[in-house]
């Protein structure tokens, strides 16, 4: 398989389908076609954990990261979340993304799932719509996966931190972004808001 650019990568992710009606409540915000490429790209080529792998992406949504994943060679990817209508969405995506025939998609709770992976990647919820929503992501992804990528607000990283070590597992590398999420819900009063966040790549030890 020839090796898919960044850039490349990103006007693929987005040009897919987003939810015609996200919740506030589930904090359905889509992953931003940049961002998502920088994790599946630092994923893949940086750290050799996409290529030939199995991947779960949790609360995937409409399923940028994990049709990224196969796109970018993953050997099994499974997104899980618990929005049919999201997942309706994501399905479309796949198929129009010709990537089908390697993505399985689960409607369910992601903290009663069972399984296991190599590479979790995860856009949690920050925990503003359900509180404590960002900790149950968290910890399920680290019993899923030998390797976690999640994206959480900078101003939680300590947080981040303890947790983790608290749950078995180690960081092994943050990486400073930019994530930008358009007006979208009918409290937003900017066009456009844009915040700091880190990708934790966590390993479970």
């Amino acid at each position: 398989m020839s090796r898919l650019k960044r850039k490349h990568l990103e006007i693929v992710l987005s040009k897919l389908r987003g939810h015609p009606s996200p919740s506030r409540l589930l904090e359905q915000y889509t992953i931003p076609a940049d961002l998502a490429a920088k994790i599946l790209t630092l994923a893949a080529y940086r750290y050799d954990d996409i290529v030939g792998k199995v991947v779960f992406d949790l609360g995937c949504g409409t399923g940028r990261l994990a049709i990224g994943a196969a796109l970018l060679g993953a050997d099994y990817v499974i997104g899980l979340d618990i929005d049919r209508i999201a997942l309706n969405v994501a399905k479309l995506n796949a198929y129009e993304t010709e990537v089908s025939n390697r993505v399985d998609w689960v409607l369910c709770d992601i903290a009663v799932f069972q399984g296991s992976c190599h590479t979790v990647l995860q856009n949690p919820p920050f925990g503003t719509g359900l509180r404590g929503a960002d900790r149950v992501f968290l910890k399920k992804a680290m019993e899923l996966g030998s390797v976690v990528y999640t994206i959480h607000k900078s101003e939680t990283d300590g947080f981040i931190r303890r947790f983790v070590e608290d749950h078995g597992g180690s960081i092994s590398a943050v990486f400073k972004a930019l994530m930008t999420i358009p007006r979208i819900f009918p409290f937003h009063e900017k066009r456009v808001y844009r915040f700091e966040v880190y990708i934790y790549r966590i390993e479970v030890v």
